[in-house]
């Protein structure tokens, strides 16, 4: 495996931590989703816009860099079903659903870009499924009713819009970095884009634009944290597509799903560990297989 690629498998595996994290204000948030969901996506303006000033504000006047916009406004949709789900269900089982989006993306990266060229497809696609296995396993522990009251056949179904919008999220990025549109306006634009997205589906379904009275000042704080958690998470996952390629970049981003149930069984405790712990170390185990998959997918030299 060259420097680069191996540098990528850095970058995802940094993007599955972020990812795996910012999602986490939500259950703190005392509002509803759709007031969440404005706070986070100017945080993800906010952060990305931030970075795209510190790396000098490249600036292309191409119309593809106006595209940006559009995986921004499909990310906040995404996400307000991702947040959704994880009101209702819980950050471990809504993060377990949502992490499916690796089939849509890897499927892609083949069928689309080529990728079987410096990748061993066979390999890409064992580590996405022990991914999805991963998924599957760990969304099937049973939570605590007490902890998440809210718990209903919702909140299950909705994070599947966010796994289909997620993984198309993985494709349009691929073309604009193969467009060469330069990274960094890449990310601001994907940000303001979601920003866009965010304040949109509040007026859809507000009918009004009143999101700064409708939560206090702490409490948009909580969701502007999450979304500049995202936008660090952007940055990393951009550089991971760019170097390692689009499914072994998207299917480790999806080992967010590590981070999530960890962070939701022991500090949220949404899981009683003393019953579910074979459950846990289970899916932990198989993910940790993925990783293994989908390194040695770059690390063994793709037949010519």
């Amino acid at each position: 495996m060259d420097a680069s690629a191996s540098l990528g498998m850095v970058l995802g595996l940094a993007t599955a931590f972020a990812i795996g994290l910012f999602m986490v204000p939500r259950r703190y948030f005392r509002g509803n989703t759709i007031t969440f969901l404005v706070g986070m996506t100017f945080g993800a303006m906010a952060g990305n816009g931030a970075y795209w000033f510190l790396a000098g504000m490249p600036f292309s006047m191409r119309p593809m860099a106006l595209f940006s916009l559009v995986p921004g406004i499909n990310w906040a949709v995404g996400t307000f079903a991702y947040a959704h789900g994880t009101h209702r269900v819980g950050l471990a089982k809504a993060t377990g659903i949502k992490n499916t989006q690796v089939l849509v993306a890897t499927t892609g990266a083949f069928i689309f870009f080529g990728e079987a060229e410096t990748t061993r497809p066979t390999l890409a696609f064992l580590g996405s499924a022990l991914v999805v296995a991963t998924a599957f396993i760990l969304s099937r522990i049973r939570h605590r009713d007490e902890v998440l009251p809210h718990a209903g056949l919702g909140g299950y179904l909705i994070p599947i819009i966010a796994s289909l919008l997620y993984g198309l999220n993985g494709l349009m990025m691929t073309v604009l970095i193969g467009a060469d549109i330069p990274r960094a306006q890449i990310n601001l634009g994907i940000g303001t884009g979601a920003f866009i997205g965010g304040v949109a589906v509040y007026l859809l379904a507000e009918r009004r634009l009143d999101f700064v009275r409708a939560a206090t000042f702490s409490q948009h704080g909580l969701a502007v944290l999450g979304g500049l958690v995202w936008s660090l998470a952007l940055v990393t996952m951009v550089l991971a597509i760019d170097f390692a390629g689009l499914a072994v970049a998207w299917s480790l981003m999806n080992l967010s799903i590590v981070v999530s149930v960890l962070y939701g069984v022991v500090l949220f405790r949404e899981v009683d560990l003393t019953l579910r712990w074979k459950q846990v170390a289970a899916g932990l185990l198989v993910a940790s297989m993925g990783v293994l998959a989908l390194y040695l997918s770059k690390a063994i030299p793709a037949p010519v």
